[in-house]
């Protein structure tokens, strides 16, 4: 079993275990995205915050880009393999990972994240923007019941 430090898109790092060496030819930081669920009964209408389950531990089944073998992926929440450092700095929550085009697809931040009993936890602020209303009230009444993740992994350990 192999272990791998990642940066998350919002930036989580995290450290990932796998059952296969990453190949040679891969030319470093490697992405991943996954599900992160929302934590009913925890949006706060006031704030406009969310509790969310960035990462529990589960087992992802992944395929390695490079040769097309398949792998378990499983991020350590170990004391020392997470740093939560820039998505405790306010850390952007994207419309779809989307980062690039324009400013406004940024939906919040991340307020707060932290592991408590081997889970991976954040409180998201979701902006108070008129036009994000429909998504807030979608949040609030579990329809919108997840989001996605991003991490880079940047190296793996035995």
């Amino acid at each position: 079993m192999e272990q791998t430090e990642t940066t998350g898109a919002a930036g989580m790092e995290l450290t990932e275990q796998v059952d296969q060496p990453l190949p040679e030819l891969s030319p470093g930081p490697q992405g991943e995205r996954f599900a992160a669920v929302f934590v009913p009964g925890t949006f706060d209408d006031g704030n406009c915050t969310i509790d969310c389950v960035i990462y529990s531990g589960a087992v992802i089944p992944r395929v390695d880009y490079w040769t097309g073998e398949p792998y378990d992926l499983v991020l350590s929440l170990n004391a020392g393999a997470a740093r939560l450092d820039r998505l405790n700095r306010g850390a952007p929550v994207c419309d779809n990972h989307n980062t690039l085009d324009s400013v406004l697809n940024q939906l919040g931040v991340v307020e707060r994240a932290w592991i408590e009993n081997g889970v991976a936890k954040a409180t998201l602020r979701i902006s108070q923007r008129e036009e994000l209303a429909s998504l807030r009230a979608d949040i609030k009444a579990g329809i919108i019941r997840n989001v996605s993740m991003g991490v880079w992994i940047h190296a793996r350990k035995d």
